[in-house]
Parts: structure tokens; sequence; C-alpha cells
């Protein structure tokens, strides 16, 4: 008579296997290189945050009790352009238009501080936060100097705005080009 206990045992052990490995394939998420990764919920702080912030790569994510948020790290551009003149400190009006080409930088401080800002937010609702903060730097930058400073060294102004971006929201302004002044 043949001995059904072994063949009984290893079936139960590889069914049990197949279920452990489905469970553990279900928690685990993976994160692109463009994206990063936002794992909030029970046990997520990291760095002194109350999530964790994945830069690419994997987190195993427990359902039901953590949660996972995506924040893209592509390149956006964002157009500003005053509605009324900004009034030089020689009291030359300027229209301007500007574009900007902005991404979330790549670290995890940048990230935590642009997730705070910006998750759950759609991309022109990003877009008009971020060209509202230009344009609020902006206005302060040209009330401080006359018309032709600001045309001959917007490129100064530009590091200036970008800096400012980069402390408040954790993006970085790639490129900032002025496209029109009158």
């Amino acid at each position: 008579m043949l001995d059904v206990f072994p063949l009984v045992a290893a079936s139960f052990a590889l069914v049990l296997l197949l279920v452990l490995s489905v469970v553990f394939a279900s928690t685990l998420k993976k994160c692109p290189p463009n994206q990063a990764m936002i794992v909030s919920g029970a046990s997520s702080a990291s760095e002194g945050l109350s999530y964790r912030v994945i830069l690419g790569g994997s987190a195993v994510v427990l359902p039901l009790i953590q949660q996972v948020h995506y924040l893209g790290l592509d390149v956006r551009t964002v157009q500003i352009k005053t509605e009324a003149p900004l009034i030089s400190a020689d009291g030359v009006p300027l229209q301007i238009e500007l574009s900007a080409q902005i991404k979330v930088k790549s670290d995890v401080e940048s990230v935590a501080r642009a997730a705070e800002l910006m998750l759950g937010k759609s991309p022109q609702e990003v877009n008009q936060l971020l060209a509202a903060q230009v344009l609020s730097k902006l206005r302060t930058l040209v009330e401080g100097i006359s018309a032709e400073q600001f045309r001959n060294s917007f490129d100064v102004y530009a590091d200036t705005l970008s800096e400012d971006l980069t402390r408040k929201f954790g993006v970085e302004c790639l490129l900032m080009s002025l496209d029109r002044v009158s």
C-alpha cells in the first residue's frame, strides 16, 4: 500500500508556497524611474516623515494598512504671463511673458516637499501653483530693480526665481526663458 502522507504534505507545501508567492507579489509595488512612490500609513515613517519616499526600485506595501501615491518627476512647461503690468523701481510698467521647464528634484527631501504641496492636484493645478509662485517672486524682483537691469540681467534673476522654487516646492527649474517684455 502506498503511503500518501508524503505526497499530501508535498502538495500542501507547494500550494502554500504558491499562495505566499501570490500574496507577496500583490504587496510588492514597483516605482518607475520617472516617478517617485510615496507610501503612507502605519509603519511607513522614514527620515522624520510620516511616509516613505521611494525613488525607483520597489517596496512592500501592506494592503488595507498602507497606501501608495505616485508623483511624476517628468519635466513640465509652465507659462507665466503678467495680467497687469509690473512696475519697476524706475517706474516703467513691464508686461512679462516667460516659460519655465520645471521638474521635481530627484532627492528624498525635495520629493517630500513636492508631495506635500502637489499630491492630489491635477497637472493644471500644479502648473497654476508654480506659476503663481514665480509671478509673486517676479513681482518682488521687478519692483526692486530698473527695467533696463531686468532686461539685461534676466539670467541672474532667473537663478533667483529657480532657487526660490527649489526651496519652497522641491522643484528645479531646468530652463527659464524670457519670451516677451514690453
